[in-house]
């Protein structure tokens, strides 16, 4: 009995004390390892584009279209409620879609991870709990998926840039000023609409496009490995009157964190080619 009653006055204390403590001199726990490494992709046994796009829609995700990467080589891009809510928020499109390569070649699937690029594209607003949430809808769909080799620090995907005079997520290219609704129709009838891979409309105001790109690009993913097609199409975002996108510097290296200063400088010129090739979209 003596016991019980030192119980139940422990638990009140104890209440008591929780009511009465600021909320403010709490602090959160951090909700994920700033030193876990995180990886860019899944890979997965090989299956076709069709079973790949089938799995997802039965995993609830959007398909919203099928893009030719490399030779024997298709993405699937997809998204879902989820992403599309987060990527609605000043500044964050790029988090909208997530990429699912199939490499007829090599007998593989490879997926985005959406806690590496949602940490990446959604910075100090990430929400763990909902990339960790469509992540797990994706290895449900998929399962015995394998993490890959490439991979970043937690903490390091929120500021990254590839190397200290590098770009960083925030430093953008504006490529072109309008009214949103002349850019998306340049968008739509460059190369009569062929070179426009998706297009998804966020909201009044926003609209993340894909683009395909010439053969540089796809030198690029052939020469630093084909896993990373996903790289490809190359994202725009249309927002408030501007056309813009991220940094070549910025965005190849993330999509390849296992690149290496001499295999970067392969591809110098590489950068400014895609920058003028997407200005003339908006021509």
């Amino acid at each position: 009995m003596k016991k019980l009653l030192t119980l139940l006055f422990s638990i009140t204390l104890l209440l008591f004390t929780g009511c009465t403590t600021k909320t403010t001199d709490i602090k959160p726990l951090p909700i994920v390892d700033p030193n876990a490494e995180i990886p860019t992709f899944f890979r997965g046994s090989y299956i076709s584009v069709e079973e790949s796009k089938a799995k997802l829609k039965m995993a609830g995700f959007e398909v919203l279209d099928t893009f030719d990467a490399v030779d024997d080589g298709k993405t699937i891009v997809f998204t879902s409620a989820e992403l599309k809510a987060e990527a609605k928020k000043p500044n964050r499109a790029y988090a909208a879609v997530m990429k699912l390569f199939v490499d007829h070649r090599e007998k593989l699937i490879v997926v985005t991870n959406p806690v590496y690029y949602g940490k990446a594209y959604m910075q100090d607003e990430y929400n763990h709990n909902i990339f960790l949430g469509v992540q797990a809808k994706i290895k449900s769909a998929f399962p015995n998926l394998k993490p890959s080799e490439d991979r970043l620090d937690f903490d390091d995907l929120g500021d990254f840039r590839f190397m200290i005079d590098k770009p960083r997520y925030k430093d953008t290219v504006v490529l072109a000023k309008g009214y949103n609704v002349e850019l998306l129709e340049k968008a739509r009838t460059y190369k009569d609409g062929r070179a426009l891979a998706y297009e998804l409309k966020l909201s009044e105001e926003t609209t993340l496009l894909g683009f395909a790109l010439k053969n540089k690009t796809t030198v690029i993913i052939e020469t630093l490995g084909r896993e990373n097609a996903a790289l490809m199409p190359y994202p725009v975002v249309i927002s408030n009157g501007e056309a813009s996108m991220l940094k070549a510097q910025y965005y190849v290296p993330l999509n390849y964190p296992l690149l290496s200063m001499i295999e970067f400088g392969q591809f110098e010129s590489a950068p400014n080619e895609i920058i003028q090739e997407l200005k003339r979209v908006y021509k």
